[in-house]
């Protein structure tokens, strides 16, 4: 048999008579590479939710009225359906304003809130109405996916809605043409349908035939008015402008949302790094701590086996091939198993969370476990290596004695 044959089968062959204690080694690594990998995903997804926030926001400033600003965000962070009506008078009023010459876009839009069991989904989808003369927020999300200009009837879906390009979607009894599909970003455009102001009118009356009824003139509602400012610095002012003379109404700062997001998330990420440092710590002096026993408990063992033959190199040998099946096995469990949570119950965890979550791609999560299972799997060797090269070096005479 070969040495190298000969070296593999000593260590798993110890690692068999101690299972209690192999268990326990690789359920450490384990832990941690659970924790870096998670942690990380979970850092990543929020941080793909924020940057695919920050696009959505094309506006700086978003006129709800008063009394919904809580839904108007809820909307865009937590992708809840909501539906809130204003007069479009308002609309009229914010161009009157002195602080109008400051103002670079302003378009308006109309929300509702398809039924529960519509065909197309399992829950209810946001309608989102939007005018294409004006909108400067929309159309560059569509430019990717759609070109053009929508014909009445026809609708835009995001990537959680069912069907596919072509084909007619039912909502309040009536068929509606699907143009195009936006890709992915975990946040609300994933759960919404987007449409002109005709289509969407003409799908509120549907949904009045219906029973339904939201407002009594829907012709003259709009349900937000967004507005992108010519210079940073003139947000305050416009937003001050438009509160102190337009009553009913709540201005809602996107930059401020987009802060308090960026805030929770380095909050989030000190909180990790400090918690991965503590346990990568934890982990290599309870594993040395733990091989320190061992190796003194086995000083005969070693000793008898110097006395036929293995030498001082493959003693060591031995015993970091034990450290690095201990350490590969917790290093692949960690990680599949953190995979199998994080994954398949992403939609619960964004929930939970309250903040936009968008998976990174295969690549980048294919590359992350391979980094950190190579990672993990030095941390056993390393710190068995340590501890075995000193005890080798002792006297075999010495070690036989003192394993008596």
């Amino acid at each position: 048999m070969k040495t190298r044959d000969v070296i593999r089968e000593l260590a798993i062959s110890n690692l068999k008579r101690k299972r209690s204690r192999t268990i326990g080694l690789t359920a450490i690594i384990a832990v941690l590479a659970f924790v870096l990998f998670g942690g990380i995903i979970i850092g990543q997804s929020l941080q793909n939710g924020l940057s695919n926030l920050q696009q959505r926001f094309g506006a700086d400033l978003i006129i709800v009225p008063e009394e919904n600003s809580k839904d108007m965000e809820d909307i865009l962070l937590k992708a809840e359906q909501s539906y809130f009506y204003m007069n479009s008078s308002i609309y009229d009023e914010i161009e009157s304003l002195a602080s109008f010459d400051r103002i670079s876009a302003i378009s308006s839009q109309f929300y509702l809130v398809s039924l529960s069991d519509s065909p197309c989904c399992a829950f209810p989808v946001e309608m989102i109405g939007f005018d294409e003369a004006t909108d400067f927020v929309i159309g560059p999300w569509l430019e990717k996916n759609y070109h053009g200009t929508l014909n009445f009837g026809d609708i835009i879906i995001g990537g959680e809605v069912s069907g596919n390009i072509g084909e007619t979607i039912t909502f309040f009894g009536k068929e509606y043409k699907i143009a195009a599909r936006l890709d992915a970003t975990g946040t609300s455009l994933d759960n919404s349908v987007y449409m002109n102001m005709d289509t969407i009118v003409d799908m509120y009356t549907a949904a009045q035939e219906k029973g339904y009824s939201y407002v009594e003139y829907p012709e003259d509602m709009i349900s937000s008015i967004l507005i992108k400012v010519d210079r940073a610095e003139d947000i305050e002012i416009v937003a001050r402008d438009i509160s102190q003379h337009i009553e009913g109404v709540k201005v809602i700062n996107t930059q401020s949302i987009l802060t308090t997001i960026a805030d929770s998330l380095g909050d989030f990420k000190v909180f990790y790094i400090i918690t991965v440092v503590m346990l990568i710590i934890l982990a290599f002096v309870t594993i040395s701590s733990i091989f320190a026993v061992v190796i003194n408990e086995r000083k005969k063992e070693f000793a008898i086996l110097r006395t036929i033959g293995l030498t001082k190199l493959k003693l060591q040998k031995v015993f970091v091939v034990e450290t690095l099946i201990i350490s590969v096995a917790g290093a692949v469990a960690g990680i599949v198993i953190a995979g199998n949570i994080i994954f398949p119950f992403n939609v619960a965890i964004a929930d939970n969370l309250s903040l936009p979550f968008f998976s990174p791609g295969i690549i980048y999560v294919i590359l992350l476990a391979l980094v950190i299972a190579v990672l993990c799997s030095l941390l056993g060797p390393l710190a068995g290596l340590l501890l075995i090269h000193g005890q080798v070096k002792n006297d075999v005479y010495l070690n036989i004695r003192d394993g008596e």
